[in-house]
C-alpha cells in the first residue's frame, strides 16, 4: 500500500505521467475506475489523522459544508466505514466517527440534478455522461429505474445513490457511528456538533447545493413508494419518512 501511494505522489508531480495515468485509468468502466481510484488511497484525510477524528462523508448530504463550517477545510473522499476500520483498525477504535444523512428522497432528487449540473471532477461527468444524457428531467430518470433493473442496479451501486447505511454500518444492519445527525436538523443541532468535536462554535456554512424546488413536487404517489422501497434500511433506521 506504501508503494502505491508513493506511486500516485510520484504522479502528482508530472504532467505527463499524470496524463499517462489518466489515459490508462480512462480504459476502465466508471464504476470499475472510480471504485480502483478509492483503493488507491488512504481513507483517511489528512484533516482526519490531525483532528483524529473519521468522518463518514455521505454524498449530498452536507458534508462539504459542515467540514468547512468546523475546519475551515474540504471534506474529502466518501469512504464507507468499514473501509477505515479494515485500513487502520488501532486509528478505526480511537477516533471519534461521525457522519451527516439526509431523507432519501430528497438526497435522490439532490443528487440526479448535481450530476446533471456537472458536478464536480471526472468521475461525475463521466457518470453523467454515460447514464444520464437521455434524462433530461428527475421524472425521466425515475421512470428509466422503474423498468429498466440493469439501468437501476448502476444507479443504486453509484456513490451519490448507494443507500447511506451502507456508508454508516458495520454489518448492514445498525448504525456504527458515535454521532449521526439529520441534515434537516443541522441548524439547530451544529453547536452541539461543535462541543462534540471540542470545536469552538463556528457558523453553518453552505456549500454545493444543487439548483432545483422542494424535493416533494419531483414525485407522484407511485414513484415516491419506489424510491422509498429503494432505501427502506434508509427510512426505518435513520427515521425518515416521506
Amino acid at each position: 500500500m506504501k508503494l502505491i501511494h508513493e506511486v500516485r505522489r510520484r504522479l502528482s508531480g508530472s504532467v505527463l505521467l499524470r496524463k499517462l495515468y489518466l489515459m490508462f485509468f480512462s480504459i476502465f468502466p466508471v464504476h470499475a475506475r472510480y471504485e480502483l481510484n478509492r483503493r488507491l488511497r488512504s481513507p483517511y484525510s489528512v484533516l482526519e489523522l490531525e483532528e483524529g477524528v473519521i468522518f463518514i462523508h455521505i454524498p449530498k448530504a452536507a458534508g462539504n459544508a459542515l467540514i468547512k463550517s468546523l475546519y475551515g477545510k474540504s471534506a474529502t473522499g466518501h469512504d464507507p466505514l468499514i473501509r477505515y476500520r479494515k485500513y487502520d483498525p488501532v486509528k478505526f477504535d480511537v477516533f471519534f466517527k461521525f457522519s451527516v444523512v439526509r431523507n432519501p428522497w430528497d438526497r435522490m432528487v439532490s443528487s440526479f440534478h448535481y450530476l446533471k449540473q456537472g458536478g464536480i471532477g471526472f468521475f461525475d461527468k463521466d457518470f453523467s455522461d454515460k447514464y444520464l444524457l437521455d434524462c433530461n428531467e428527475f421524472s425521466d430518470f425515475l421512470a428509466k429505474m422503474m423498468q429498466d433493473k440493469k439501468f437501476e442496479s448502476k444507479v443504486l451501486s453509484w456513490v451519490h445513490f448507494v443507500p447511506q447505511i451502507n456508508f454508516l454500518s458495520l454489518d448492514g444492519d445498525a448504525i456504527d457511528v458515535d454521532l449521526c445527525v439529520k441534515l434537516e436538523d443541522l441548524p439547530n443541532s451544529f453547536d452541539m456538533v461543535c462541543k462534540k468535536l471540542g470545536v469552538v462554535s463556528k457558523v453553518m456554512l453552505k456549500d454545493n447545493a444543487s439548483i432545483r424546488k422542494d424535493y416533494r413536487s419531483y414525485y407522484s404517489a407511485v414513484t415516491a413508494k419506489y424510491v422509498g422501497e429503494l432505501y427502506c434500511k434508509d427510512v426505518s433506521l435513520l427515521g425518515y419518512e416521506f
